[in-house]
């Protein structure tokens, strides 16, 4: 029986997946919706399943022939992730860990090192002599603070406040409710509804106005100063070990944090590439 290999990066707004032979050799890719399974466990399994069926279906491969390695946001939800393993029970060999956990092992290549993920959310990791460490990840909105959910949040809170006229519009501001049509009533109805992926959009809005408008540019310095705290965390609990910046943000944090620690830098491995490190 042929064997092939897939790795799953289930993020807090997207999931990417990646068919390899045995060989390592990359088959296909694929994409999909957000697979974090503590806020929504049914949604996370429709992302996966839609991502490997695009992968596996047109190739007529069947989950007894597949190495599954799947890292997922929200992996500390205990009882989620022992359903998600459930519901991949077709599988046959099958690797369940945190998102956290492939990204850094992509982004060290399976050797000791450190991560700060700036995407949805924001978590530190660590893996130093076999053992692995998280920082953060607590979960939106009570933690998460610098990641895209949070960003997008605050500036909505600010939106709230100066359609009730207690704040002054601003470009930031007018920049939101504009995509809204300007409609109250459309932006509360879509206020009640939103989970993290949707704030997260807010966020290029934010990042947009950096330069132009001081709220913008004041939720970024918070957004930095909590991330600089994460990378402060690292430096305390490790021995000099090497700081990989990775997710949509690391581009809007990396200048200012790099100029600090030299031991800091971008990332350039994808980590949906870290999953197939649970099998090799």
């Amino acid at each position: 029986m042929e064997k092939y290999y897939i790795g799953i990066d289930g993020g807090g707004s997207k999931t990417h997946a990646i068919l390899t032979d045995h060989s390592g050799k990359i088959i296909a890719e694929s994409f999909s919706g957000p697979a974090n399974i503590n806020s929504d466990l049914n949604l996370a399994f429709s992302s996966i399943s839609v991502a490997i069926n695009e992968l596996i279906l047109p190739r007529k491969i069947s989950p007894q022939e597949i190495y599954l390695g799947v890292g997922v946001a929200g992996y500390s939800a205990i009882e989620k992730r022992k359903s998600l393993l459930n519901l991949l029970n077709n599988f046959k060999h099958v690797k369940l860990k945190s998102d956290c956990h492939i990204a850094c092992l992509a982004a060290h290549e399976n050797k000791d090192g450190a991560i700060v993920i700036c995407g949805t959310g924001v978590v530190a990791y660590f893996i130093q002599n076999r053992k692995s460490t998280q920082i953060g990840g607590w979960g939106f909105p009570h933690g998460d603070l610098g990641g895209g959910a949070w960003i997008g949040l605050e500036a909505c809170k600010l939106v709230c406040k100066a359609i009730d006229k207690e704040i002054l519009w601003s470009a930031l501001l007018l920049d939101i409710y504009e995509s809204f049509d300007s409609d109250s009533n459309k932006y509360k109805n879509w206020l009640i509804n939103a989970k993290p992926n949707n704030f997260a959009e807010i966020a290029k809005f934010v990042i947009k106005n950096i330069n132009i408008d001081p709220l913008a540019e004041n939720i970024y310095l918070q957004g930095l100063n909590e991330v600089n705290s994460f990378i402060k965390a690292i430096v305390e609990q490790t021995s000099g070990l090497p700081i990989k910046l990775m997710g949509g943000l690391a581009k809007l944090y990396i200048d200012k944090l790099a100029h600090e620690f030299n031991n800091v830098s971008l990332s350039e491995k994808k980590p949906v590439f870290g999953a197939l490190y649970l099998f090799k």
